[in-house]
């Protein structure tokens, strides 16, 4: 178990890599019909997403490097086993938007065959070795849902205004 929390941000960095390079044609507008004020979260652009993507992908790495991923019930451990309770939600939207749409999603590879197996490993070694509770895995249940639902949307709307300031200073140079 002492490796295994490394490969969590090891492994969303190349789900991330994978969604961000394949998104840019999923991400067309979608029209005038939408409010301004959702106009961030509902269609991105493809900045604002690469800006998220670029996020959520530190977020794991500052984890690990801030603390003792060899402590059992180490805060820095369970954030990383949360963050990986998110990727393992994930890979249910992935399969339900191919399935919707009839053909691949980008993120959809990296989901069914890296996040999914490696999740399933991960948490049976956490329960199985002591590092996770079985009453702290069903509470990481309902705080990946928060954090992969209002979460996401929260990090889109920082994601927007950080691309509208980087797409001002872009145009200025």
């Amino acid at each position: 178990m002492k490796t295994l929390p490394w490969l969590i941000p090891i492994l969303l960095t190349l789900h991330n890599i994978e969604e961000g390079i394949t998104a840019k044609e999923f991400l067309s507008p979608i029209g005038s019909r939408i409010p301004d004020f959702a106009k961030d979260l509902i269609n991105p652009s493809y900045l604002q997403f690469l800006v998220a993507l670029g996020i959520f992908t530190a977020i794991p790495y500052l984890c690990a490097l801030s603390g003792d991923l060899t402590r059992k019930g180490g805060l820095s451990i369970l954030f990383l086993l949360v963050i990986q309770m998110v990727m393992f939600i994930n890979v249910l939207p992935h399969v339900a938007m191919a399935t919707f749409l009839k053909g691949y999603t980008p993120g959809l590879i990296t989901s069914v065959l890296i996040n999914l197996p490696f999740s399933l490993l991960l948490f049976r070694a956490a329960l199985k070795d002591g590092w996770l509770s079985k009453k702290a895995f069903l509470w990481f249940i309902p705080l990946a849902v928060i954090a992969h639902g209002p979460g996401l949307w929260g990090l889109m709307i920082v994601s927007g205004h950080i691309a509208k300031l980087l797409s001002l200073i872009v145009h200025v140079y």
